[in-house]
């Protein structure tokens, strides 16, 4: 039987041999059909059977064999200062922010980059969207401890928590749990704030007044902490940064992802877009404001840099897609594309961990 031309796309193909041909399914329902695929892809899975039915009333996709493999995708967000640019109310622009933390928390970004566009009178919005997410990603038990009374942080009680893991802490310690600490330096030894009321001796490098990860360890029936890395998602970093391009320049990510809706359409992307999600390094998507990044700076100067310029939502259904709701769009479909892949959900050992005790304080469009 010959594929219909929709399952002979070399993406679906790779799709099907990589054990997720159940989430294709949907795309094949205007086919009756019932096929074998034997499929082989050299170097990253064993020979697998893939028997798909497909019926009028649904499809089933039975996979035989094939190896999973985590995904590792590194996702790095980059947002313009003019995010909040067009917004009068601090009610409004604080949430605006708060939904660019809680799309990157949910698609496991580790870091967010505010840079400054160079269009924008207001340069100092970076600041006030750099202090939401910053906020927003420290642990409540710290917050206190670690931002003062500000304006900038009037309206941060209308934000939705994150509820990452530092965040879901008890007050009850456990040996060999991981958690957020603020160092404080008492008797000139370092001691750990961990959120239980009492402070706890840390063994490991760091400097009173900074954030450090930190291990419970029980020592004769009393509870000390070490320096440790995340074993889990662990919210993201927060940094203000100059020009896009520049940025770019320096940090150096393995791809470089520039959402447009004058960029090439996602159909014909998803080539070059599985190549970036399945790599080993970070993946650095940026988002316009009300201004595209098209209009911020040249496409020949986002080219230079490698970037994909990509239309992520093709034929929407609204004049322009804002920033918090093109987040959402383009990270499920970056992580989806990074699943796909590289193979079943998930992520290593400390993939999305925060640098651990050597932050100061806290830490910190168009599609």
């Amino acid at each position: 039987m010959r594929l219909p031309r929709a399952a002979r796309h070399p993406f679906f193909l790779r799709t099907l041999a990589r054990g997720h041909g159940h989430e294709l399914a949907p795309l094949l329902r205007e086919y009756h059909l019932q096929l074998q695929v034997v499929a082989h892809v050299r170097g990253v899975i064993s020979p697998s059977l893939i028997t798909l039915t497909q019926s009028r009333v649904g499809a089933g996709i039975r996979l035989f064999g094939g190896d999973r493999v985590a995904c590792p995708l590194r996702l790095w967000i980059a947002v313009p200062s003019s995010l909040v640019e067009d917004v009068g109310s601090k009610d409004e622009r604080t949430r605006r922010v708060g939904m660019i933390a809680r799309a990157a928390a949910i698609f496991r970004a580790e870091r967010i980059f505010v840079f400054r566009d160079p269009l924008s009178d207001r340069p100092h919005d970076a600041e006030f969207i750099a202090r939401i997410l910053e906020y927003m990603a420290t642990p409540p038990y710290l917050r206190r401890k670690l931002f003062p009374v500000a304006e900038d942080l009037e309206k941060v009680g209308l934000l939705h928590p994150l509820g990452i893991p530092p965040h879901r802490r008890s007050r009850e310690l456990r040996p060999g749990e991981v958690r957020e600490a603020v160092l404080e330096l008492v008797g000139g030894r370092l001691y750990a704030d961990v959120g239980v009321g009492r402070l706890l001796e840390y063994v490991g490098r760091g400097q009173a007044g900074r954030r450090a990860t930190v291990v419970v360890r029980e020592r004769n029936g009393d509870f000390y902490c070490e320096e440790a890395q995340p074993t889990e998602y662990w919210g993201f970093s927060v940094s203000v940064v100059d020009l896009l391009p520049k940025l770019v320049r320096s940090s150096r990510p393995s791809h470089f992802i520039v959402t447009s809706k004058s960029g090439a359409p996602l159909g014909g992307s998803l080539d070059a877009l599985s190549r970036a999600a399945s790599s080993d390094g970070p993946v650095l998507v940026a988002f316009g404001s009300r201004r595209g990044l098209l209009e911020m700076h040249d496409r020949e100067v986002y080219e230079s840099l490698g970037a994909l310029i990509v239309n992520f939502i093709p034929g929407q259904g609204v004049e322009s897609v804002r920033t918090e709701e093109a987040a959402l769009a383009v990270l499920a479909i970056m992580r989806a594309l990074g699943e796909l892949a590289r193979g079943s959900p998930g992520q290593r050992p400390g993939s999305g961990a925060a640098p651990t005790g050597q932050a100061d304080g806290p830490r910190s469009g168009e599609a």
